[in-house]
């Protein structure tokens, strides 16, 4: 699995930290990506995919072609909250339908214990906008950092593209969006517990890195007081 951190990690190692949640930095990326693979690898995913969630279960109703998944390698990091450790790891579960021309994938951020026991899983949903005819499919994640002026928060900044010009065999020069997105943590009764919030910075939205989702994040605070 590709795996290029260099900028990613220069990124997360440059943030400041929130008291409950911050980046573990003396674990390497490349470490946890290993550490992950076995996981992945043995397709321990899948029971995972088959939560009875709205999504999932419109999806299957939907959908006759492939189920594929993918997990992304510039996703995987060890975050500290509340004292404890917790390994991150994006992945979409896909199917496809080329006679349809048609695409859609569901994603999720996992979070492991240290032992590569899943801690908890949220699914994360970007929506359509004006330019995307198909779905918005996940390409990439550009960056993860703490949120730090939102108390227990993590922000994930993503490369998604509409899946109906991809699959019309346009996939030589079609276009990519970006979007950044907000994940809450919290603790109920001693479990993870994590969950997307568009309130602030809305779905989907513009901002290209941490640092301006930030400051959006800032003035939304600002506003609201």
């Amino acid at each position: 699995m590709k795996n290029t951190l260099l900028f990613f990690l220069l990124a997360l190692l440059s943030l400041g930290s929130y008291a409950d949640i911050s980046l573990d930095a003396s674990q390497q990326p490349k470490i946890i990506s290993q550490k992950l693979d076995s996981f992945f690898i043995a397709d321990a995913v899948w029971p995972y995919e088959n939560v009875n969630s709205p999504d999932v279960l419109k999806l299957k109703e939907r959908w006759e072609g492939t189920m594929v998944f993918n997990y992304f390698g510039d996703s995987q990091f060890a975050w500290i909250y509340k004292g404890k450790t917790y390994l991150s790891s994006l992945v979409s579960f896909e199917r496809k339908d080329a006679i349809k021309l048609e695409n859609q994938d569901i994603v999720q951020i996992f979070m492991f214990n240290p032992d590569i026991t899943v801690a908890a899983i949220s699914f994360l949903k970007i929506n359509k906008n004006k330019q995307i005819k198909g779905q918005p499919n996940l390409l990439q994640v550009k960056a993860m950092g703490v949120a730090k002026n939102v108390p227990d928060a993590m922000l994930i900044t993503v490369d998604y593209y509409d899946s109906a010009k991809f699959l019309a065999g346009q996939n030589d020069d079609f276009p990519v969006f970006t979007s950044t997105l907000l994940v809450r943590f919290s603790d109920e009764n001693g479990k993870l517990k994590i969950q997307q919030d568009d309130s602030c910075l809305g779905n989907p939205n513009n901002y290209k890195t941490i640092a301006a989702a930030r400051k959006a994040l800032t003035e939304c605070t600002r506003v609201q007081k």
